[in-house]
Order: C-alpha cells, then sequence, then structure tokens
C-alpha cells in the first residue's frame, strides 16, 4: 500500500517539470508527510492540456449517497481495478496523476514498526498512477483519488509486500489520454525498477501526520 510520501517542490518546479497547462492549486506549498483523508496535488489532461489541481486522498465514488457512512479508498489493487465496482467504472474515463518525490512504508519488528523513505536515485520527481471521481452532496462537489498499487520491487519487498505504482515520463501521457483504452496500458501499471531507486530510514516522527516540516527527510 502507500500510506504517506511527500512533495517538496515549489509550484514553478512542478509546472515545469510535468508540462502543466493549468496550475489551479492555490496557496500550495511544499509538503513532507501527506496523509490519507488531506487535500493532495495532481493533475488530469483535458482536451488535450494537463490541468493540475487538488483532490482528497480516499475515494469516494459519486454513487456513494451518504459518504459520511463511507471508507474512503486510499489504495486500489492495479491487478483487480476492472473487478471493483469502485474502479472499473473510472479506468477509461478518470484517470489522474499525482505528484511526489518519495514516499514511506514501515517495517514490523516487534510490536514496532519502523519507517523507511523511498526515492527516486536521482532524486527526481515523479508521478503516481491514480484514479479519481467526484462525489456531490447537498450541491458541494467533493473531488477525491485513490493511488493505484501493485507488486513490489526486490528494494520495497523486504519492507512492504506492496508499492505504489510509479509512473516512468514517457507512460505519463497514456496514462492521462483518455483515448487510449486501459487495456492497452495495463500491462504498464507494474513495479518501478529497483535499480532505479534508493531508500534510508527515517525518524518515527513520520508516524503522525501532525508532523509535516523537512526534518522528517533526515536520514537516521
Amino acid at each position: 500500500m502507500c500510506g504517506r510520501y511527500s512533495l517538496t517542490l515549489d509550484a514553478e518546479d512542478i509546472i515545469e517539470m510535468f508540462l502543466i497547462d493549468e496550475f489551479l492549486a492555490e496557496e500550495w506549498r511544499p509538503r513532507y508527510n501527506i496523509a490519507p483523508s488531506q487535500k493532495v496535488l495532481g493533475a488530469v489532461e483535458v482536451n488535450g492540456k494537463r490541468r493540475a489541481g487538488y483532490f482528497y486522498w480516499g475515494l469516494t465514488p459519486k454513487w456513494i449517497k451518504e459518504p459520511q457512512k463511507w471508507k474512503p479508498l486510499i489504495n486500489a489493487r492495479s491487478e483487480s481495478l476492472l473487478e471493483k465496482i469502485s474502479f472499473k467504472d473510472l479506468v477509461n474515463k478518470r484517470r489522474c496523476i499525482l505528484f511526489a518525490d518519495g514516499f514511506y512504508e514501515w517495517r514490523r519488528k516487534g510490536q514496532d514498526k519502523q519507517p523507511f523513505r523511498f526515492f527516486r536515485k536521482d532524486k527526481q520527481p515523479f508521478a503516481f498512477a491514480a484514479l479519481w471521481d467526484v462525489n456531490e452532496v447537498s450541491g458541494e462537489k467533493k473531488p477525491s483519488c485513490t493511488i493505484l498499487t501493485t507488486s513490489p520491487n526486490e528494494m520495497v519487498g523486504p519492507i512492504h509486500d506492496r508499492m505504489p505504482v510509479i509512473l516512468k515520463e514517457e507512460q505519463l501521457s497514456l496514462w492521462l489520454d483518455h483515448q487510449v483504452p486501459y487495456e492497452q496500458i495495463q500491462s504498464q501499471l507494474a513495479p518501478y525498477p529497483a535499480d532505479e531507486m534508493d531508500v534510508y530510514q527515517v525518524s518515527e516522527q513520520v508516524n503522525s501526520p501532525k508532523n509535516d516540516h523537512p526534518s522528517i527527510l533526515q536520514k537516521i
């Protein structure tokens, strides 16, 4: 699964690196410990242009009539999207990406869980494959999203049995283009190459979403 991640870039860098045409995320600031239920920054493609804005992390499909009783879906297993009612109607209509530069996973040691930070070896930002939808209650629209996961690569495997789907640069356009059928890109939702990633142990400060500052990223 993916339950925490970071995005420490300024808006200008995000716009340049991800070729964003419209940036609608007001008051964006770098984040070091992004958690479920919070606003997260991502992008969709509309009429051939990439539009970046906020989603709430934790999918609540549009057909949910009482969202207060629904448990938002923060992750979706990429292998079974077409089998789940919450996802099968989104794979061709509501594909999006979420921006990140690292993600956290925890390794159990007795009663304790030790957090680790995974990132690209070249320290460049990347994009998670995600799905989104809009739920409307009492006239208020709320866009929400879920991050796709896959089996772990050789680096993540010793820590956790799942990892987020990280798209390579050449896959972004295909994923965002709804003219491309999901069946044509499903096979690309694979583990990111382990030899292109790095990892280190971080402080247990990351366990609390209240802690969202640069020291979260420090290696211990």
